[in-house]
């Protein structure tokens, strides 16, 4: 027998820029590069995961309300784009822009 919960659905909430002048526009936003092979790029320093979590910890304790702007590399899976999406929002983000390249 199968049992599913149909009715517990959960979201990120998640805005997606109409053009590259609504990104630019965002003066108070960090910029994360999700990279194809694991790493990320924050403010165009390349890091790994977990330079990602204290660092992003440090920005968000200054402006808790910063937005984030995520640009996947094209290989990205979609699978690592939600868990990095989920890990952001743990940590605190909660204006999270999906951008692409």
């Amino acid at each position: 027998m199968l049992a599913s919960d149909l009715h517990r659905i959960n979201t990120l909430p998640l805005s997606t820029p109409a053009n590259s002048k609504e990104i630019s526009s965002s003066v108070s936003a960090l910029l994360l590069r999700v990279h194809s092979d694991g790493n990320f790029s924050l403010v165009d320093e390349r890091i790994d995961s977990h330079a990602l979590t204290r660092r992003f910890r440090a920005y968000l304790d200054l402006d808790p309300g910063q937005a984030v702007i995520v640009q996947p590399d094209g290989d990205v899976t979609l699978q690592s784009l939600v868990d990095i999406l989920d890990h952001l929002s743990a940590l605190g983000a909660t204006r999270l822009i999906l951008a692409q390249r």
